[in-house]
C-alpha cells in the first residue's frame, strides 16, 4: 500500500513541476508580446551585459524586462549597428535555442546552441549567414564528462612526450585532473577554469568571461589555455 502511495505523490509532484515550467514559459511569452518593441530606451529594459565588435561597428546586448510582479522575463540577445541613437533591437533579435557568446576577431558574431527552459521554435542557423548585416559564427558543441586528454608541453615546441591527463566537463565547466603515475607540480588539481570560445575562433580554457578578448593564448603567453576538442590536446606550459 505504502509503495502505491509514494508512486501517486510521485506522478503528482512531476505534474506540479511540468505546469510550473508551462506557466513560467506562458508568462515570458506573455512579457515578448507586450514589450514587443525591445528598446534601449524601454521604462523596463533592464540590461545584462554587452560588447562591441573588434571594427566598433556592432555591438551585442544580453537583457531582460521587469516584468514587476512576475519577476524578470526570458533573457534575449540582439546585435545592431554600434551608432548613436540606434535603440531597436527588435529587427537585431538571436533566434530561439541560441545566445551570444562573444566575436570573433574577423567580427564575426558568435552564437551557441543552447536549450533554455521555455518552448522555443526551432530554428536552423548556418556559419556564414548573416544576421541584421552581421556575419554569424556557431560555436561549436562543447563535450560532456569524464574523458582522457593529452598535455601538450608547448615550451618544448613537441620534443616532450604528451602527459595524459583524466578531465571532467561540466557544462562549459572544466576540471583537469594531474597525472598520478608522472604528476606536475600543482596538486591533484592543475587545471580548475571555464570553457570559452576565443574572439580567434579557439576555444580555450579560461578564468573569466573577458578572457574571451585576451591579446594572447598558449605559447606560454600567460594567456588562457588553448584545449582543441577534436584531438584532445591542451597546450600547458
Amino acid at each position: 500500500m505504502k509503495k502505491w502511495i509514494l508512486i501517486v505523490i510521485g506522478i503528482i509532484l512531476i505534474g506540479i513541476k511540468g505546469i510550473g515550467i508551462k506557466i513560467n514559459s506562458d508568462f515570458d511569452q506573455v512579457a515578448e508580446v507586450f514589450h514587443s518593441e525591445h528598446s534601449l530606451k524601454g521604462a523596463d529594459f533592464v540590461l545584462i551585459s554587452e560588447s562591441i565588435s573588434p571594427n566598433n561597428k556592432y555591438i551585442y546586448y544580453e537583457y531582460q524586462f521587469d516584468n514587476g510582479g512576475f519577476g524578470y522575463s526570458r533573457v534575449f540577445w540582439s546585435v545592431i549597428e554600434n551608432v548613436e541613437n540606434k535603440n531597436n533591437l527588435k529587427k537585431g533579435l538571436i533566434p530561439d535555442g541560441f545566445k551570444t557568446t562573444g566575436w570573433t576577431n574577423k567580427n564575426e558574431l558568435i552564437l551557441e546552441k543552447w536549450k533554455p527552459y521555455y518552448n522555443i521554435k526551432n530554428t536552423e542557423l548556418k556559419s556564414g549567414t548573416e544576421l541584421n548585416g552581421v556575419k554569424i559564427n556557431i560555436a561549436d558543441s562543447i563535450p560532456q564528462g569524464k574523458m582522457t586528454y593529452e598535455l601538450y608541453f608547448a615550451e618544448f615546441g613537441g620534443r616532450m612526450k604528451n602527459l595524459s591527463v583524466e578531465i571532467l566537463i561540466t557544462g562549459n565547466k572544466i576540471t583537469v585532473y594531474n597525472n598520478e603515475k608522472n604528476p606536475l607540480t600543482g596538486g591533484k588539481i592543475i587545471i580548475d577554469g571555464v570553457l570559452l570560445k576565443h574572439k580567434t575562433g579557439k576555444w580555450i580554457i579560461g578564468e573569466t568571461e573577458t578572457d574571451r578578448n585576451a591579446e594572447e593564448i598558449g605559447g606560454c603567453s600567460g594567456g588562457p589555455t588553448p584545449i582543441d576538442f577534436k584531438t584532445k590536446i591542451i597546450e600547458w606550459c
